[in-house]
């Protein structure tokens, strides 16, 4: 009976551990697609593949495909760059961006929570 007691208390504490390093690593090659933009600008929605992240951490490099129409300075021209990321940081093109990412969705900040009027950009993984 302490056995089974045990192994139910080892699996509950085991489950509700708050393991923030699976939910918020970019763990390979991974294709994102960009949701939408939000900001103090004018709002930038668009459709499932219209503007993709191809992240290759072999080669530390990300290739954007950009398929919009968007003239402004918050989107990257199609191309390949080099990438440097940690923990919490991913600079693409010597541009500091804060990232998380919650079931299936990256966020990127460029800075950070502390900012109110910065863009924020919501990918969805391929």
């Amino acid at each position: 009976m302490k056995a089974i007691i045990i192994f139910l208390l080892a699996f509950t504490v085991m489950s509700c551990s708050d393991d923030k390093s699976a939910n918020n690593t970019l763990l390979g090659d991974e294709k994102w697609h960009l949701l939408d933009v939000s900001c103090e600008c004018e709002p930038l929605l668009l459709e499932k593949g219209q503007y993709t992240f191809d992240f290759n951490l072999d080669n530390m490099t990300v290739t954007i495909v950009n398929n919009t129409n968007d003239d402004s300075d918050l989107l990257f021209p199609s191309g390949k760059y080099d990438i440097v990321k940690d923990d919490e940081t991913l600079t693409i093109n010597n541009i500091l961006y804060y990232y998380s990412i919650k079931e299936d969705i990256l966020i990127l900040d460029e800075n950070g929570a502390s900012a109110l009027d910065a863009p924020l950009y919501r990918f969805e993984k391929d």
